[in-house]
């Protein structure tokens, strides 16, 4: 069966990735046998990305009035988009975007809700430092939901529009955006699945603090907790 698929790309500041990785995901959406389409969410980025993406003549783009975060980049391309099947990632060259087909029809013949990439590695200056947090929240999260989760806060994942857009007003404009779209689909019964994938270190400057945006995700997923369970 064919879906109509809208890709999502928040933006901040990639001017050095824009062309490379949506010329890579028109290449892989090509040979996918799915009608689709591309949507860039500059976050008002200060570089050249949006004069850059604006020469792209394959994608739709909207540019916000001021930075608002990646999570509220998502939504609002989420809410301006065609597509019955929602695809999340990031344009800094770090996910496998030749996967996105496979994510897709694993969630469409499997009838998942949502597929989520579990990353293999992290990576960044203070790799070890987040290997750890990250294996930490990771395993308090899976205990407190009762499943297994190696991959709470992935930026490439694939949903159902109808199902996502019922749990937007929960979610922040920051990065906890997608920890907690993991946890609302996990703690609203619906079928989550993670599909292991590699991953690259990224391309110029993370915008992920790693104390602040951690105590962040931890917030937000004892809030989330309680919001389902109480």
């Amino acid at each position: 069966m064919r879906h109509f698929i809208s890709i999502v790309l928040p933006v901040f500041n990639e001017e050095e990735n824009i062309i490379t990785e949506c010329t890579a995901i028109k290449k892989y959406m090509d040979s996918s046998g799915h009608p689709y389409e591309i949507i860039i969410v500059d976050d008002c980025s200060t570089d050249n990305s949006y004069k850059i993406a604006c020469g792209l003549g394959f994608v739709r783009l909207i540019r916000l009035d001021k930075r608002m975060g990646t999570g509220f980049a998502r939504k609002t391309g989420t809410l301006n988009s065609g597509g019955d099947i929602i695809v999340w990632t990031d344009c800094d060259s770090s996910y496998p975007h030749n996967r996105i087909p496979q994510m897709i029809e694993e969630m469409v013949e499997q009838d998942y809700d949502q597929v989520i990439g579990a990353r293999n590695v992290d990576f960044g200056k203070r790799k070890h430092l987040k290997l750890y947090v990250k294996a930490i929240i990771n395993s308090i999260t899976s205990i407190l939901v009762a499943k297994k989760i190696p991959d709470l806060n992935s930026g490439m994942r694939v949903f159902k529009k109808k199902d996502g857009l019922q749990y937007f007003h929960l979610l922040p404009n920051g990065f906890s955006c997608m920890a907690t779209m993991t946890l609302s689909f996990i703690l609203g019964g619906q079928r989550v699945f993670f599909m292991p994938i590699p991953y690259s270190e990224r391309k110029g400057i993370s915008k992920f603090h790693p104390i602040f945006d951690t105590i962040r995700y931890i917030l937000q997923i004892l809030k989330m907790v309680a919001y389902f369970k109480l």
